[in-house]
């Protein structure tokens, strides 16, 4: 039986959906908290703090992206980074030996990267998360506190951005499983510690300390996964690895588009939490940012089987016919977008019940506005995970749609959100996304491919299905 569970927790779908549900936990448990213990404004400036460590997290520019298929290329035994991985480079290596030469190069090249974008981001962070929390600054009784809180958010979201690049370093190794392991661990202490802080009465700043450690012990256990794998690799380095300048060109060539991706993201996606956190009513933000962030959550354990296995998909892209690549890739998407459906359905029916019955003040959105906002979430997952398929040919091209739509739902949010209110800011981002971004990485996905759009409507969840049952059966 221990054997068993040990297996079960080294599978990275595994431990990532687990993750994910002590993720969604915090949601539940601990946002109703606050709402009863804190003050609007604090209870706002919370909220706020999870936009700012988001954008702390878009100043990698898209390196960690690049960085998992480039260590994933050196692990299969290609011996120099191609420029354009159009499935030729691989299709010849039979016995492919690890390039350690290449994933220490790129190490060392990828550790400077970092050190300049780490001290960008605490510069970046401390000015826009300044600009974005003035006003709450000036209306707060206990401002001191508030000062506190965001010195330490400041902290930890550097530090979480430069756990990205050993955990997209340990991800290209297929290490994956063990970094969401530790992930696991210390988010269901932080989630224990929380509760019980908040139950404490405790003051704001301290819970952001729960935070901070949480962030150190990740940092500390993605690197030492790496190095430790790193030094178990037979090797003849009589040189000095240096900074390679080749290999920089080649990681810049694809991330400054997805640095204006992120960012586009970030606008779509943390927009409108700016904008709600502006509205005079307490329960209006506290029913919208539950109900997004349920399914914001629900989004991410969808897309667990899809994100762990990514490097192999990179790998089969350059390895496997058409035909053979279309099917591994419709258990993922098929999985994606079956867990959120159901997901979401469970949610809708079943959300405000269950709150009632636990006597948590909080509400989910119900009627058409929950329908809409899970549809937009349903059609964000599936055209992201296309655009994961694209990007195994090295190549981004989702940088206009995508900061086109931030942009437009961040402004037309301010012009109208006073006028139809939360509804609208919904409508808006359904339609933005719909006309921009949800049909795009699909039909770039789709070419690549060569699969024609009517045989993907049925080839997808029939290949889909019958892979997991023939999974289920194993």
């Amino acid at each position: 039986m221990i054997i068993k569970k040990i297996k079960i927790l080294s599978n990275p779908s595994v431990t990532g959906w687990i993750y994910n549900l002590i993720q969604i936990s915090s949601v539940v448990f601990i946002l109703p908290l606050i709402l009863k213990q804190f003050s609007v404004v604090e209870v706002s400036f919370w909220l706020l703090l999870s936009t700012i460590a988001g954008f702390a997290l878009i100043t990698d520019m898209g390196f960690s992206n690049t960085l998992i298929r480039c260590v994933s290329l050196f692990r299969a035994g290609v011996k120099e980074l191609p420029e354009d991985v159009s499935g030729e480079e691989l299709a010849n290596i039979e016995s492919p030996i690890i390039n350690v030469r290449g994933l220490y190069t790129l190490l060392k090249t990828i550790k400077r990267v970092y050190l300049y974008i780490n001290t960008g981001c605490l510069v970046l962070i401390i000015i826009f998360g300044s600009f974005l929390c003035y006003n709450l600054f000036t209306m707060s009784n206990n401002s001191s506190n508030l000062f506190l809180a965001f010195g330490i958010t400041c902290f930890y979201s550097t530090i979480n951005v430069a756990t990205s690049m050993w955990s997209s370093y340990a991800q290209g190794l297929g290490l994956i499983h063990k970094t969401n392991y530790i992930k696991v661990v210390t988010g269901s202490i932080k989630l224990l510690t929380l509760i019980i802080l908040l139950l404490l009465g405790s003051k704001l700043w301290l819970l952001t300390v729960v935070l901070l450690f949480e962030s150190f012990v990740n940092y500390f256990v993605a690197k030492q996964i790496v190095i430790k794998f790193l030094s178990s690799l037979p090797n003849d380095l009589n040189s000095t690895i240096e900074f390679d300048k080749g290999i920089f060109k080649i990681l810049w060539k694809p991330t400054w588009r997805m640095a204006g991706i992120k960012l586009g993201g970030y606008l779509i996606n943390q927009g409108n939490a700016i904008i709600v956190a502006q509205i005079p009513n307490p329960a209006i933000i506290a029913s919208f940012m539950f109900t997004k962030r349920m399914l914001d959550f629900l989004g991410a354990i969808s897309l667990v089987p899809f994100s762990v296995n990514i490097n192999n998909v990179y790998s089969n892209f350059v390895s496997k016919n058409n035909q053979d690549f279309r099917r591994e890739i419709s258990v993922l998407l098929f999985l994606g977008v079956g867990i959120f459906t159901v997901g979401s359905i469970g949610i809708g029916l079943f959300g405000n019940p269950l709150l009632k019955f636990a006597h948590i003040d909080s509400y989910i959105l119900t009627g058409s506005a929950f329908v809409i906002l899970a549809l937009t979430s349903l059609l964000e997952i599936h055209h992201s995970m296309h655009a994961g398929i694209y990007m195994a040919s090295n190549k981004v091209p989702f940088l206009i749609p995508a900061l086109l739509s931030g942009i437009l739902i961040l402004t037309l949010g301010f012009l109208f959100v006073s006028e139809i209110g939360v509804m609208g800011l919904i409508l808006i981002q359904f339609f933005v996304q719909l006309a921009l971004n949800n049909w795009y990485p699909v039909y770039l996905s789709l070419r690549l491919t060569k699969w024609p759009v009517r045989k993907y409507i049925y080839e997808m969840p029939l290949y889909g299905f019958g892979g997991l049952r023939n999974f289920i059966k194993k």
